[in-house]
C-alpha cells in the first residue's frame, strides 16, 4: 500500500463521516417511527396504551443494555464491521417489523432494530 495523499484522505474522511451521519439519521428515524404509526398499530394488533409503551420501550431497553458490549465489540472487531453488522441488523428488524402479522413479530422486529442501532453511537 502506498501513501495516502492528503486530498484523498480528506475525501475518504468526508465519505466515512457522511455514511455515519446518514446512519445516525436513520437511527433517529427508528426512534420515532413507532410513535408516528401508534394508532394504526394499536388498532391493527389490538394492543392497549400500555402494550404500545412496552413495544416502544423494547427498542430503548436493548439499546441501553448493549452500550457496554458495543464498546467491547468495536474494540475487538473494529468499527467498520460492527457498524455494517448493526446497520444490517436494523434493516432486518425493520423488515420484520413491517411485515409482522402478530404481536410477537412486532416486538421481535423492534428488538432487532434496537440491537442493530445500539452500535451506531459508539
Amino acid at each position: 500500500m502506498g501513501k495516502i495523499k492528503a486530498k484523498e484522505f480528506n475525501r475518504y474522511r468526508f465519505a466515512m463521516f457522511s455514511v455515519l451521519l446518514t446512519i445516525h439519521i436513520i437511527v433517529s428515524f427508528h426512534r420515532l417511527a413507532a410513535g408516528v404509526v401508534r394508532n394504526e398499530l394499536m388498532y391493527a394488533f389490538g394492543i392497549s396504551n400500555a402494550g404500545f409503551a412496552n413495544l416502544s420501550s423494547t427498542y430503548f431497553y436493548v439499546y441501553m443494555l448493549m452500550q457496554i458490549p458495543s464498546g467491547i465489540l468495536v474494540d475487538t472487531f473494529g468499527p467498520r464491521w460492527i457498524i455494517i453488522t448493526g446497520t444490517f441488523l436494523a434493516g432486518i428488524g425493520s423488515i420484520v417489523f413491517g411485515f409482522a402479522n402478530n404481536i410477537f413479530w412486532i416486538f421481535f422486529g423492534r428488538l432487532v432494530v434496537g440491537l442493530g442501532v445500539s452500535v451506531s453511537f459508539i
